[in-house]
């Protein structure tokens, strides 16, 4: 695969025996390679085409299963595409072929998760975060730094929904979800099912046990807003009205109570 540098001199490595920082002058962004990954993005550089550094990678790593080899370059490759260093559309002939999945949202799909989110951005959807808020850089730290985790459903791979939540960590028995967006062009029952399904997979696939789903939002008046039409649909009942909560702002809090077993 074939690909071309956005910007090859705009950050410098920072290197160590164990691990390296590669850090963007401009932004001041940086990321951590390990002593494999800085001798794949070193040959990147030098070259434009994934076959040649596999090649190269072979030849210096011959006892190491040319699979593994080739896996760990395209992780090096999405890597630069989320950091806007180089150009890739070849990467996405590595899609799986599913015609329909319900899953964690990949480090190679981080750009077109928030296209997808900004696309279909209305308020019709509970949306949190503001424009810019959902680039692949931002995706990946707070999914590194386990601040924010994005599921997705995807029909023959395009995305039909999308959703973000606050993991509960520490013990802490709800999940917070922040966002919850879907392709406009389908119905709401169709919003409705596939709402539910992906919080019920999201549940499913924490690490402590779930007693909650919550999200909340900010109103100085009596008027709800658009979002909350799905969202009440897909189960959400009202906990709480916080009075003042934030200057004159009332924080309205939904919940799903989660069944005993």
């Amino acid at each position: 695969m074939k690909y071309t540098f956005v910007r090859k001199d705009d950050f410098f490595i920072r290197e160590d025996k164990e691990i390296s920082a590669v850090i963007i002058r401009q932004t001041a962004e940086q990321f951590l390679l390990n002593s494999t990954g800085v001798k794949i993005f070193k040959y990147l550089l030098d070259n434009n085409d994934t076959d040649i550094v596999l090649e190269l990678m072979l030849e210096e790593y011959g006892k190491v299963n040319k699979e593994v080899i080739n896996k760990d370059i395209l992780n090096i490759v999405n890597l630069l595409k989320i950091y806007n260093i180089i150009k890739a559309d070849g990467l996405k002939e590595q899609k799986e072929d599913k015609i329909y999945k319900v899953a964690a949202i990949d480090e190679d799909m981080y750009a077109e998760a928030g296209h997808f989110i900004e696309k279909n951005r209305s308020k019709m959807f509970l949306i949190s975060g503001v424009k810019g808020y959902y680039v692949p850089q931002n995706i990946r730290s707070r999914i590194m730094s386990n601040q924010e985790y994005y599921y997705g459903i995807t029909e023959d791979n395009e995305y039909k929904c999308i959703a973000v939540i606050n993991p509960n960590l520490n013990n802490t028995s709800v999940i917070n979800l922040s966002t919850l967006v879907f392709d406009n062009k389908i119905n709401l029952d169709v919003m409705v099912d596939k709402g539910k399904e992906i919080i019920e997979y999201i549940i499913k696939n924490m690490f402590c046990k779930v007693n909650k789903v919550r999200f909340s939002y900010y109103s100085n008046n009596d008027e709800e807003p658009e979002f909350l039409d799905v969202l009440k649909n897909i189960g959400f009942e009202k906990e709480a009205n916080l009075k003042k909560e934030y200057k004159d702002f009332d924080m309205h809090i939904y919940v799903i109570y989660l069944k005993e077993n």
